[in-house]
């Protein structure tokens, strides 16, 4: 075990020791669970020309069977210069959740869960994420912020940006037997951030099985093909009405 003598005042008269139970233990009897902090039920006086070395066995302890996360570390609460009484700190928890989005759109309104000691002040929660980011995954990282609380555990979240619904459509047309098809037109909606058919990677195209020579009737006008980085593509199909000469 991890001891440090001499740090508190005679009148205690003991060792204090750092063990590997499940609470820190030594002639100064056992810890008083106060919901926020653990205290020494008989505390002991530390004088600041110990102190570090007191705090590095406690902290040591703490890393040592402290694997849930409990508690953050000890410290010596003193109102004076002379020295304090060893405190064991639990800290705050603020776990930001994670959420999704589509790309384009503007990030919502991040939302965080506090287990703990209350928080005093508001953290601050920022993405780098835009309206024009493209589709993928971006660290919600939460800081300090106005916090006044020393002691605060941080997880991070996870924006996901999906891809846009983007609605590619043909109309409907129509020609007489004997006639070449007439050039088909590609309507779009649900551009985000301006933008056009300069984006696509592949751009969808319109087809037909009516050919030139196809006897007069009507005849699905298809439109498939499309690709994008940040677009997922909803089509709509068309007609073509071949008509008897």
């Amino acid at each position: 075990a991890n001891s440090v003598s001499n740090c508190y005042y005679k009148q205690y008269n003991t060792e204090l020791t750092v063990a590997g139970e499940s609470t820190p233990t030594s002639g100064i009897s056992s810890f008083d669970g106060s919901g926020t902090a653990w205290t020494l039920k008989n505390p002991v006086y530390v004088n600041n020309a110990c102190r570090t070395d007191l705090l590095e066995v406690l902290n040591a302890w703490v890393d040592a069977n402290n694997a849930d996360g409990n508690y953050s570390h000890w410290t010596i609460d003193a109102e004076n210069q002379n020295g304090g009484f060893p405190v064991l700190v639990k800290p705050t928890f603020i776990a930001v959740k994670s959420c999704t989005r589509e790309y384009g759109e503007a990030n919502p309104t991040f939302q965080y869960e506090v287990s703990g000691p209350a928080l005093d002040g508001t953290p601050e929660i920022s993405c780098e994420a835009t309206a024009t980011s493209p589709v993928g995954s971006y660290a919600i990282v939460v800081k300090q912020g106005s916090l006044k609380n020393v002691d605060i555990v941080c997880d991070n979240g996870v924006l996901t940006i999906t891809k846009a619904k983007l609605k590619a459509s043909v109309g409907n047309y129509e020609r007489e037997e004997g006639q070449e098809n007439p050039e088909f037109t590609i309507v779009y909606e649900g551009w985000k951030n301006g933008e056009n058919e300069s984006v696509l990677t592949q751009k969808p195209k319109a087809t037909t099985k009516a050919v030139k020579s196809s006897k007069h009737g009507t005849y699905a006008i298809t439109v498939s093909g499309g690709k994008a980085q940040n677009y997922d593509f909803e089509y709509e199909n068309g007609t073509l009405t071949v008509l008897q000469v």
